[in-house]
């Protein structure tokens, strides 16, 4: 027991999280009531309120117990893979929360089982629960060797998870959400390069519980050559061997000369934005080299005008005397 919290917690310094697919567990996984079904209705309201309840044991439990009842019933009707695949997980997610469970251990071997069982659903095909389920039995294994060498598979895996292969691993959400659109596409890179960072962070420092360090890093600098684990696991073991060489930084890249102007008729000069669209809206044909900044200054709103030229003095003195000569005809009249 001991042992297993300590295989869990420990490794993972770096929980993978952020603006990604992972955010709170409430969250991590999606799943679409998309046929109406009132057994996954219900399932999905106490999921829901096993985390509303966190503080209250007697209702976590009683909560936790019928939301996998009725997730379990769903099951035995449902039939589409990518579905059964996001139940497993969300029944997963439940039982991995050590808080949720009075029995740890118990707790941990059932979550594990139902990640098992996503990844025998969906073993191929990638969306938040896969991920999840991978992620989550990369911590399964009480030994460090194993945990690591897992870790480093499913760095692999993100490795291989360009545009390209996310589009054709797409796992829907729903019997029609056959092809990804451009923002589902974008959300899961974005999930999977903060991903990548946190398990090559964690590949490198969860090796320092390893009797044979040294191999463990030279092997992940061979495996992966020119990625973010490389370099660590390079900077951690220059640290350990003088005689390796910490990664060498590559200097920012100097600023490129500005690009001639682009003229159009009846127009001096032409600001344009990064997106190729002048300020009135139109396209425009950029230069090869970007356009630096103009160095003329703006004048500013509260600025005195170019020419130079002061406010004159005696107009608003000139419109209070008016006020004054008006209000005393207006008085003197209506006497």
């Amino acid at each position: 027991m001991k042992d297993r919290r300590i295989g869990r917690f420990a490794f993972l310094f770096v929980i993978v999280s952020g603006v990604s697919l992972f955010v709170t567990p409430v969250d991590a996984v999606r799943i679409r009531n998309f046929r109406d079904d009132p057994d996954l209705a219900k399932a999905m309201e106490y999921d829901r309120q096993v985390w509303r309840d966190r503080d209250d044991p007697n209702k976590i439990q009683t909560n936790l117990t019928l939301a996998e009842q009725h997730y379990l019933i769903y099951l035995k009707r449902e039939t589409e893979s990518f579905q059964r695949a996001r139940v497993c997980a969300r029944l997963g997610i439940l039982f991995i929360d050590w808080k949720h469970v009075a029995d740890r251990e118990f707790g941990f071997e059932k979550g594990y089982d139902y990640f098992r069982k996503v990844l025998e659903e969906e073993p191929f095909r990638i969306a938040d629960c896969t991920l999840r389920a991978r992620y989550e039995l990369i911590m399964a294994p009480a030994n460090r060797s194993e945990q690591l060498d897992a870790a480093v598979k499913c760095y692999a895996l993100l490795l291989s998870l360009d545009e390209n292969a996310i589009r054709s691993r797409w796992l829907p959400e729903t019997p029609q959400d056959t092809i990804p659109g451009d923002l589902q596409v974008q959300k899961v890179i974005h999930a999977v390069h903060e991903d990548r960072r946190a398990w090559a962070y964690n590949m490198v420092v969860g090796s320092k519980f390893l009797p044979n360090r040294n191999q463990w890093l030279r092997e992940i600098m061979e495996r992966f050559p020119g990625t973010e684990a490389a370099d660590l696991a390079q900077k951690a073991l220059a640290k350990l061997d003088s005689s390796v060489q910490p990664p060498v930084q590559e200097p920012p890249a100097a600023p490129q000369a500005a690009g001639p102007p682009i003229k159009r008729p009846g127009m001096s000069r032409l600001i344009a934005d990064p997106n190729g669209l002048a300020l009135s809206g139109k396209p425009i044909t950029l230069s090869a080299a970007p356009r630096q900044p103009s160095q003329e200054p703006v004048p500013l709103a509260t600025a005195k005008p170019a020419s130079g030229r002061r406010f004159p003095w005696w107009l608003p003195v000139l419109g209070v005397a008016a006020l004054i000569l008006a209000a005393g005809g207006y008085y003197r009249w209506g006497s």
